[in-house]
């Protein structure tokens, strides 16, 4: 892949932190990461925001933060991205951000087996997709 090409990051937990520390490390242009709204923890209810979102702003990333992406998507095509890759985001992205991008998007996918059966994914979801061990890509 081209790292030039103008990438937009789209996850929420400890794990997608993870995939976007490895493409910041490998010098990919990342133009925006898109994660959830902070939530309230614990007893006193202290707004904490997600994984990702502490790991881009520690990398001086641009963070955008909709409480429902189906409505507020715009500002992410703003970033006019090449491609977008997502990893366990937390909403449905719309079709409309889906196909905006010229290479498209990018789901990479973390499965957990359970009876030698994938359990979160079912035959058509999953035609799509590239597995090597627990984890796996699927192209829109």
């Amino acid at each position: 892949m081209e790292k030039d090409i103008r990438i937009v990051f789209m996850g929420t937990p400890e794990f997608a932190s993870n995939v976007l520390k490895g493409l910041v490390e490998n010098n990919y242009n990342i133009v925006g990461v898109v994660s959830q709204p902070d939530k309230e923890v614990g007893r006193k209810r202290i707004l904490t925001p997600s994984p990702v979102k502490e790991m881009a702003l520690n990398y001086g990333l641009k963070v955008l933060t909709p409480y429902k992406i189906r409505k507020e998507y715009e500002e992410v095509l703003s970033l006019e991205p090449d491609l977008i890759i997502t990893c366990a985001y937390g909403q449905i992205i719309p079709k409309a951000l889906l196909e905006y991008p010229k290479y498209k998007c990018i789901n990479k996918i973390r499965f957990k087996k359970s009876n030698s059966r994938f359990t979160n994914v079912n035959n058509q979801q999953s035609s799509n997709c590239i597995n090597n061990s627990n984890i796996n890509f699927r192209f829109y």
